[in-house]
């Protein structure tokens, strides 16, 4: 046994079919998966590892903190909590830098979260990427 309680899929909602269809197009489309694992309400209702992967292997997890990110954002965008068009240096003024450039203080959390502007490639992000080593 895992760290999960096993349970099957119908037990939290999720239908065992809709699993099975989605399992059965990403062969069709080609997409290699090494391990999936669902989880809803605390409990594991799907853990499949296939061949030559073992599920104790380690894989890196390029890019996930920021889909991670992303929907805790998403989240609190949808409780009020947050707004994308919510300037950076207004959630975290006690660690702005001393003299922030009009960059940083334009920088809103959909800059962040896009990462594909400018200036916020060459200007917001490595003064941010400063700002954190202070």
């Amino acid at each position: 046994m895992g760290y999960f309680e096993m349970i099957s899929p119908e037990a939290v909602g999720i239908s065992s079919e809709g699993i099975r269809a989605f399992l059965k197009e990403t062969e069709r489309s080609g997409l290699e998966l090494h391990r999936l694992m669902i989880l809803r309400h605390g409990k594991c209702c799907t853990k499949i590892t296939w061949a030559p992967y073992d599920e104790n292997d380690m894989h890196p997890l390029y890019s996930f903190s920021k889909s991670v990110t992303a929907t805790a954002i998403g989240f609190a965008c949808q409780e009020g909590l947050l707004s994308l068009d919510e300037k950076i240096m207004d959630i975290f003024p006690e660690d702005a830098p001393e003299n922030p450039s009009e960059n940083l203080k334009a920088c809103t959390v959909h800059h962040l979260l896009c990462m594909s502007r400018e200036p916020f490639i060459s200007i917001i992000l490595p003064e941010v990427i400063f700002w954190q080593q202070l």
